[in-house]
Formats: C-alpha cells, structure tokens, sequence
C-alpha cells in the first residue's frame, strides 16, 4: 500500500495508461508532512502549480500537452479534478492506487470531477 500522497498528474498515453506524477505525502486533512519544493507550488504554497512542475523537468511539450488532474484531500475526502478524457476506470485507479486514496489510508471518499474548464485543457482541444 502507498502512503496517502496529493498532487499534480498527467497522462501521457490513455489507452495504457501512462502517467507523470508529481505528488507529496499528506495527512488525512490535506497537509503535507513534508514541503514540497516552492517552484512546483502555485503562489498560496498550498498547491501544486502544473506549468511550474512541467517547468522543471527537461520535456520539450508545453505544460498543457497532455490531459491532466490534481488530486486535493479535505478532511479525510479525496477529489480528483481532471480533464473529461481521463475519467475512465483504469485512469482513475491508477491515480487511486499510486496516491494510496484507500480507507487503510483514512480515506471515506473519492469523488471525481470531470472539469471541462479551461484550465484543464490541453493541446488537443486548444
């Protein structure tokens, strides 16, 4: 079992799933046991930042190349935002498992939110 994680994903080939994931351990109300390095984070220190993550790897694809998501916990809750594409079930249950969203990890619930916003687009559909 992992250890109850939060943070930034992408996905990279849908059909395998594939994924990019950039995440920190966390308690069941959503902190972090360890701070994350501040260049991934967005400018309240809460959050992962997608463009500033990407930002430090070495890819040569924008940020919003692939479909992406986060992962936030509240109060023992986990929900997954992400682009319409990525809510299937193996996608769901690969960020499921890699971020040990499980009830040994104090989790009551896992809800998925389809954000069609765009802030959640990527190259595709730009």
């Amino acid at each position: 079992m992992n250890p109850l994680r939060r943070g930034v994903f992408w996905v990279t080939d849908i059909d395998s799933p594939e994924m990019i994931i950039v995440s920190a351990e966390c308690d069941i109300q959503g902190n972090f046991l360890a701070q994350p390095a501040t260049e991934m984070l967005a400018d309240n220190g809460c959050e992962f930042n997608h463009k500033r993550v990407w930002e430090t790897f070495s890819r040569s694809e924008k940020y919003n190349y692939y479909p992406r998501g986060r992962v936030q916990i509240r109060h023992g809750k986990a929900t997954i935002y992400c682009n319409p594409v990525l809510c299937t079930d193996k996608i769901i249950a690969k960020v499921t498992d890699a971020l040990g969203l499980c009830t040994e990890n104090g989790i009551t619930s896992i809800r998925v939110v389809a954000d069609g916003s765009k802030h959640y687009k990527y190259s595709e559909e730009l």
